[in-house]
């Protein structure tokens, strides 16, 4: 909240009896409510804006999705000390898009994919974060976390100041969107795909429960051999579709990805206090390459159509973002759009819904928890429907933006209370099939796992196994209590190899409240290739996996802690499962395993 706003209010409460100032006080604290304007309209401008970042012609190489507002000279971005009053902030997204902010999203962590380093990223997150009145998100409370695209927290790469500006407008998206969720900025080396595609896969293997990728590139044959690297079960992933009006770009067209269009949100005394029309600037089209999935039936395009969901992108309605890098004075903030915006917003509330496994199917199954956009263009073509806003699916806007997180995930405004059993095809073409069961009560706070810190000086319920070094529990080290679980060997020379492992089996509840699953890991390792690694993965019973929650080969020695939502999994049996390869060389390879929780929040 605005600190003079809120100095205003409080003159104004002290002036009403002591019980009504309590009530203000509770009030203030409070989020605002879902669907009602925070504040009156914001003033329509129509002013230029560019593109952040530098176009590029050549296959397999992208440009970031972001627009900034500039001065009349089309080339200046347009600086203020404060927010620009026409730029929306926190309120007004959590208010546009009915988003359960104020309460859900803790545990969850939203992974931006961006190139090159933004050096002052975290510093610049802290200033929007204190300026809105959010809580701090920080290396050092472990809510913010700055890797390159090996997973590593050094050597970052090069600076580069537009997408420096892509990073501000990702890392405050996601916070204005979810400000209780953690946030990974991983940055690839360069804007090739083979960098930003590593980069996506040490976003997943690092814990992330929905990935934003707000770049693109022209579209080229082969490139759905890059969308393993988008596939990520029980991962949500989204990608902008572009900036430059009709025509579709690579990664979203990637069946394997949420593809993210874009709308021109605008407040007004609406009962909702909002409207939205098509963005002109908004990527839209039938895919030149990638096979129709089967949950698409738009008869006007045999191919992929794009997009399929779409949020505000507008630079002219579009977010307040700080970027102070290469600035002196307090003029750092900036008025930015494009489908860069829309791609963060969409994956935070795949975050907010606490079910990202869904895939980009889902929000096919429930449209009626979608806002239809029904008006607006952004270009000519036959047929129409693929850059033309109307009533049901359409190119620039798929389905329409979120209302709640019902399409996304969360909780929809009806609930079935019958059993099925249903069976859906994944984008990656793994048929799973799954049982709808009428939720049950499950207090807050029930543990799943038993025997998490391993204190009872043994691995039961645990099983242990493997082909490698025999795990074992141990006190050399422990994260709290006395005891941990040890896989593979902490002592040259190596002389097993093959996987040192440990599993118990949970059943995670069919409950509404989210079931989160924490766990400590000490790594270390001096082989210098990957053929040794560290890893956990979330399985079925017969061994598929379901989730790569970690997949490294570190020598931190320090113990550190993931944290995955099993929501995915609800009414289902899982396993858990922690792992150390090594191979055959003496080289040695091990990791302390420590404080493995699986709670319902």
């Amino acid at each position: 909240m605005n600190k003079s706003i809120h100095r205003s209010r409080l003159l104004t409460a002290l002036a009403v009896p002591l019980c009504a100032v309590l009530a203000f006080s509770v009030q203030s604290a409070a989020a605002p409510q879902p669907g009602v304007p925070s504040r009156p309209p914001k003033p329509q401008v129509n002013r230029p804006h560019r593109k952040v970042c530098t176009n590029s012609p050549r296959p397999k190489v992208v440009q970031c999705d972001a627009d900034v507002v500039t001065a009349d000279d089309n080339v200046t971005p347009l600086a203020s000390p404060t927010p620009p009053a026409s730029a929306f902030e926190p309120a007004d997204l959590q208010a546009a898009y009915a988003l359960p902010s104020a309460d859900a999203g803790t545990g969850q962590t939203v992974a931006v994919v961006d190139a090159f380093d933004d050096p002052v990223a975290e510093a610049d997150l802290a200033a929007y974060r204190q300026h809105y009145g959010l809580t701090p998100c920080t290396t050092a409370n472990r809510c913010f976390q700055k890797v390159n695209q090996n997973g590593a927290v050094s050597p970052l790469p090069a600076a580069d100041a537009g997408w420096i500006e892509e990073i501000s407008l990702d890392l405050d998206a996601v916070s204005a969107t979810c400000p209780r969720c953690n946030i990974l900025l991983v940055e690839s080396s360069s804007t090739s795909l083979d960098d930003l595609s590593a980069a996506e896969d040490t976003a997943a293997a690092m814990g992330a429960n929905a990935i934003s990728n707000s770049y693109g590139g022209n579209e080229f044959n082969g490139e759905t051999s890059y969308d393993s690297h988008y596939t990520h079960p029980g991962i949500a992933v989204t990608a902008s579709t572009g900036d430059s009006g009709y025509g579709v770009q690579y990664p979203a067209s990637s069946a394997s990805v949420t593809a993210v269009g874009g709308t021109t949100l605008s407040s007004d005394t609406s009962a909702r206090g909002f409207s939205e029309t098509a963005w002109s600037g908004a990527g839209s089209g039938c895919s030149q390459y990638v096979t129709k999935p089967a949950w698409q039936s738009d008869g006007g395009c045999s191919m992929r159509t794009v997009a399929d969901v779409s949020a505000d992108a507008n630079p002219n309605t579009g977010l307040a973002v700080y970027d102070s890098y290469g600035r002196t004075g307090t003029a750092n903030w900036f008025q930015i759009g494009g489908t860069s915006l829309a791609s963060p917003l969409i994956a935070s509330v795949y975050a907010l819904g606490g079910n990202t496994g869904v895939g980009p199917a889902y929000p096919y199954k429930h449209s009626d928890s979608l806002n239809d956009v029904v008006s607006g263009r952004n270009g000519s073509c036959t047929p129409t429907y693929l850059c033309t806003a109307g009533p049901g699916y359409d190119g620039p806007t798929g389905l329409g933006t979120p209302n709640a997180t019902g399409a996304f995930g969360g909780p929809t405004s009806s609930t079935s209370t019958s059993s099925s059993t249903s069976t859906s095809t994944t984008p990656s073409t793994t048929s799973t099939t799954s049982t709808s069961t009428t939720s049950t009560t499950v207090p807050s706070g029930t543990q799943l796992v038993g025997n998490p810190g391993f204190e009872t000086g043994s691995f039961d319920p645990w099983t242990a196994g493997g082909t490698g070094p025999v795990p074992t529990v141990t006190n050399a080290t422990a994260h709290a209590g006395s005891y941990s679980a040890l896989l593979g060997t902490p002592t040259s020379p190596n002389t097993q190899a093959g996987d040192s492992w440990v599993s118990q089996t949970i059943t995670v509840p069919k409950t509404t409240r989210n079931v989160n699953l924490v766990f400590w890991y000490w790594a270390a390792s001096n082989e210098s290739s990957s053929a040794d690694y560290q890893q956990m993965q979330i399985r079925s019973t017969t061994g598929t996996v379901l989730s790569q929650v970690l997949k490294t080969k570190s020598n931190a020695k320090a113990w550190k802690s993931l944290t995955r939502s099993l929501n995915s999994w609800r009414g289902q049996t899982i396993v858990l499962w922690f792992n150390v390869h090594q191979d055959a060389n003496a080289k040695v390879t091990w990791m302390y395993v420590d404080d493995v929780t699986a709670t319902v929040a």
